[in-house]
């Protein structure tokens, strides 16, 4: 697993879920995977916990969440996943960081490109904070290489 890319960070206030939750940061990653959309999962799952995220409220407040929006044109649909991921299309907070990074990937089933389903929101609410940076993507790539030992 390699990291290729990663969009600028952005911060949004937090939809649904209970009130008074401090506002979200955003971004997007693209990584390379060649095994199975859950195994994925699972390793998205074990860094969570390992940076401290406990699932006690569903949409409540947490301390990272880490989502598989696409898997290249891979369609998954599990019990614990569904790949594109459902509600990615209805999120500008998803939507402005992956299009940053990979705006001309076409979605699966709606065979639109990210772009254009950004193009369908409204973006005010997603306000750009800074980008990253090759050391901080390499920081990243390092904490992911380190995770799947």
């Amino acid at each position: 697993m390699g990291l290729e890319a990663v969009s600028s960070c952005y911060r949004t206030v937090p939809q649904g879920g209970p009130p008074g939750q401090n506002d979200y940061l955003n971004l997007a990653c693209q990584v390379g995977w060649i095994n199975s959309g859950l195994e994925l999962l699972e390793l998205c799952q074990r860094v969570e916990e390992e940076l401290g995220r406990e699932r006690d409220q569903r949409w409540g407040a947490r301390s990272i969440d880490i989502d598989i929006l696409l898997m290249g044109r891979r369609i998954i649909v599990k019990d614990r996943l569904l790949v594109p991921h459902p509600l990615m299309v209805l999120r500008a907070f998803v939507l402005v960081p992956l299009t940053e990074i990979a705006g001309d990937l076409v979605h699966p089933v709606l065979g639109k490109t990210i772009a254009s389903l950004l193009s369908e929101l409204a973006t005010e609410a997603v306000i750009g904070l800074h980008p990253w940076g090759t050391s901080a993507q390499q920081h990243l790539d390092e904490l992911l290489i380190q995770k799947l030992k």
